[in-house]
């Protein structure tokens, strides 16, 4: 096993350009982000979970694709078949499946992001009942914006009962919070200090600017103009906190001393400027 220093430096070393200058500066760059939302029968057109399925599986995108289906079909053709007839046999008002994206960490390697995959379904389902599948998206355009879609099924494999109750109140919360648990659980296994939390900036009590989620943007216009925001968001986050710093070592000091400046105003203007269609802060 690596040491965690060892882990660390591969941990960085494999991260895109634009995350090692941020990791050499100190900036925490790992952020949370999930989307939870449940394929029905009757709310979608019919075919659309293999379709969905088809869309994240295609080689164009998947580096790697891990699940658990019955029969073994994690091949893009398999899935998508087991998909079309788990919908024919759904109730007319039945819940197909769920499907969740959620931002793998840009510090961790490829290798590592596979296993907090596989880690987060057993986290949600400790013994391994439901059918699921995930396509991990972490090369070429994707490289700087790792991520993965994961399609679940809340049903027992055997029986057919539900397992995690997806359909009742609460439920993406609770897999956020699931989620959340497995992310910091690898990055402190990797020897990374980042951590995330699920909560909001102001329910964790944190004075700093909400980041960008880049998001499999394909415009490239639009991409670099979130990649540009979120690199000022980092920087002035970074003023942010040196100025914490600043002033409660001036405090502790009881001394003055020039603090750092922060163009916070300028910031949240800058925030309120920008095309909330497309802007995706977290």
């Amino acid at each position: 096993m690596a040491l965690p220093s060892e882990t660390s430096r591969s941990a960085r070393e494999s991260a895109s350009p634009s995350a090692r200058r941020l990791l050499r500066r100190g900036v925490n760059v790992a952020i949370f982000h999930l989307q939870h939302r449940a394929i029905g029968k009757a709310t979608r057109r019919a075919g659309y979970a293999a379709a969905h399925l088809r869309y994240i599986l295609r080689e164009q995108a998947a580096t790697r694709v891990v699940g658990d289906l019955p029969g073994g079909e994690l091949t893009r053709v398999g899935a998508a078949r087991w998909f079309t007839e788990r919908e024919l046999k759904a109730r007319a008002n039945g819940r197909v499946a769920d499907r969740i994206i959620v931002a793998l960490p840009i510090e961790l390697d490829h290798e590592a992001r596979a296993l907090m995959i596989r880690d987060f379904v057993r986290e949600l389902d400790p013994a391994g009942r439901i059918p699921w599948v995930a396509a991990i998206h972490d090369a070429d355009e994707d490289a700087e914006n790792p991520h993965a879609h994961v399609m679940l099924v809340d049903a027992d494999r055997d029986t057919g009962k539900r397992v995690l109750m997806m359909s009742e109140r609460g439920s993406t919360e609770r897999v956020r919070e699931a989620w959340e648990t497995v992310v910091n659980r690898t990055l402190a296994r990797n020897g990374i200090e980042a951590r995330v939390d699920r909560r909001s900036l102001a329910a964790q009590g944190v004075d700093r600017l909400p980041t960008v989620h880049i998001g499999p943007e394909r415009r490239p216009n639009v991409r670099a103009e979130r990649e540009e925001f979120a690199a000022q968001i980092a920087e002035a986050n970074l003023a942010i906190e040196e100025t914490a710093q600043a002033e409660e070592a001036a405090a502790s000091a009881q001394t003055e001393v020039e603090l750092v400046p922060v163009y916070r105003t300028h910031c949240y203007a800058a925030i309120g400027s920008f095309d909330s269609n497309s802007s995706g802060l977290v």
